[in-house]
């Protein structure tokens, strides 16, 4: 495929191969800076050392205040010592055809195709930690006299007590879908293929089609589900979001939540208003249909 078939334009082309050189220890052009950046954002996701919890560190103490959690929210199995579903990797399974367009970016310019991209978890535990909260320092709000003459924001660290209250929603609804919570969790994304970068209203006229494509993407989730190794009992969860350009957010997320559950029925719950879990949650009922 040539440039102009991929609607690249020569800058693009240039800021690539300006990159590949800053990456390459053999060019004169070579920037470790540059590399260690790059090799932090390939392995990233493949990284199994990564923390469970943001904020807390060590990896051994970050999966110990979540398995204090999931215990206080009422997540069964795992023992005293179990940490084998925080050791596990996840499975990453796409529609995108990364042998065909392997750097992700040489598709064609114009690309209405919307793929479905959906990362399997090892356990229902793993997954509301992840969801449920953070060790980082949050804002707390208090009364302006307070503040002194820097008016500073105070911040503390949140409880474990909050993130296993999180934890506990989580675990109600999985439960009330007819999910098992020692099974897997596979996250559903549905992402549109075309370029991030293209100037702004330009695929508005490809509207329609990239609409249609996104209608098929949500017939085809069964399908792509059993591809991706669900089960009957496995939690399915993901979170609505815009998808067309010049879409407020609220009324796109309000849209797409709306669709969900028509389609996938009331073994879905919806979005938790008080914000204590993130995305909407369902459970695969016998045969992925």
């Amino acid at each position: 495929m040539t440039r102009a078939e991929r609607g690249e334009t020569f800058k693009s082309v240039g800021e690539k191969q300006v990159k590949k050189t800053q990456i390459d220890p053999k060019t004169k052009f070579f920037d470790p800076v540059k590399q260690k950046e790059y090799k932090r954002q390939v392995s990233y996701w493949g990284n199994k050392d990564r923390t469970v919890l943001s904020g807390a560190a060590p990896r051994d103490r970050n999966i110990t205040i979540a398995r204090s959690a999931a215990k206080k929210a009422g997540f069964s199995g795992g023992g005293n010592k179990n940490r084998v579903d925080f050791n596990t990797r996840n499975k990453d399974y796409t529609t995108y055809p990364t042998d065909k367009y392997p750097d992700g970016m040489s598709h064609p310019r114009h690309n209405t195709q919307v793929d479905t991209q959906i990362e399997t978890l090892p356990s229902g535990r793993v997954a509301a930690a992840k969801a449920s909260g953070s060790k980082q320092p949050q804002p707390v709000s208090r009364p302006r006299a307070s503040l002194g003459t820097l008016n500073r924001t105070q911040r503390r660290v949140p409880s474990t007590n909050e993130i296993a209250r999180n934890m506990k929603e989580y675990l109600r609804r999985v439960k009330k879908t007819g999910g098992n919570e020692r099974q897997p969790v596979h996250k559903v994304d549905f992402i549109q293929r075309s370029d991030a970068t293209l100037p702004k209203n330009e695929m508005d006229k490809y509207a329609m089609k990239r609409g249609r494509n996104f209608v098929k993407a949500q017939k085809d989730l069964p399908k792509n589900l059993e591809k991706a190794g669900a089960k009957q009992g496995d939690i399915i969860s993901g979170q609505p979001s815009p998808m067309m350009s010049g879409e407020k957010a609220e009324q796109g997320i309000k849209q797409r939540e709306k669709m969900y559950a028509r389609r996938y029925g009331r073994r879905v719950q919806p979005l938790d208003p008080t914000g204590r879990v993130r995305g909407m949650i369902g459970a695969v009922g016998g045969k992925v249909k």
